[in-house]
């Protein structure tokens, strides 16, 4: 599945014959079906596996896939298990602040090193927006706009303390910000997807921490 994962995110879906997944996994095309009941469950499978689902372990070969509509909630749970941001939490509720650009630099890395770690996941979900909606959505709806909207709103508090200078609107700043760390751990269409994106997350984060001001 990590073979299936990898080229679910570069292809797409519909682009993707198992026996392309199959080469790439150094195996026979009959062998993926042993694993894999067929290639939407394999592209089910890749998605779990990339979102780290528990499920994955427990799952007996070959996986059969979920009923189309019982995917929604699948796709749901395995990106709201792995929507978690225990920094950028502890941020929003902290109201005393001894040095906020070490507390800002440390959410920065937070988000950089998810974004890394779970970057299989959000490029399969983006490339596969049209035939894979729920996906999408679900990144969407559980990860991007709720990161923006704590993001603003951490920002929001500490500017309004002078502990960030003011630089603009916070959700712009915010949501420049995550854009800056996803284009340079994820792709943008200036630079290409990193082979080792976990080199790369600390200094994109760090890099970004001036952007507030001091």
């Amino acid at each position: 599945s990590a073979s299936a994962a990898e080229v679910f995110a570069v292809k797409g879906f519909a682009a993707t014959k198992v026996s392309e997944v199959a080469r790439k996994a150094r195996v026979g095309p009959g062998t993926v079906y042993l694993y894999a009941a067929d290639k939407e469950a394999l592209f089910e499978l890749a998605v779990l596996r990339a979102c780290e689902s528990p499920l994955v372990a427990t799952a007996k070969p070959p996986y059969p896939g979920t009923p189309a509509r019982e995917r929604r909630a699948l796709f749901r749970s395995a990106v709201e298990a792995i929507a978690h941001f225990p920094q950028l939490w502890v941020g929003l509720q902290r109201r005393v602040v001894d040095e906020s650009i070490g507390e800002y630099e440390a959410i920065l890395l937070e988000i950089a090193a998810w974004l890394a770690r779970y970057r299989q996941a959000i490029l399969i979900a983006d490339r596969n927006r049209v035939e894979w909606p729920d996906l999408a959505k679900a990144f969407d709806e559980l990860v991007w706009a709720d990161l923006v909207g704590h993001l603003a709103a951490y920002l929001g508090t500490r500017m309004k303390t002078g502990h960030l200078r003011a630089v603009g609107d916070k959700s712009l700043v915010a949501r420049v910000t995550l854009a800056s760390l996803a284009g340079n751990l994820l792709g943008s269409p200036i630079w290409p997807v990193p082979p080792e994106p976990g080199i790369t997350a600390a200094a994109a984060a760090h890099l970004l921490v001036p952007v507030p001001g001091r």
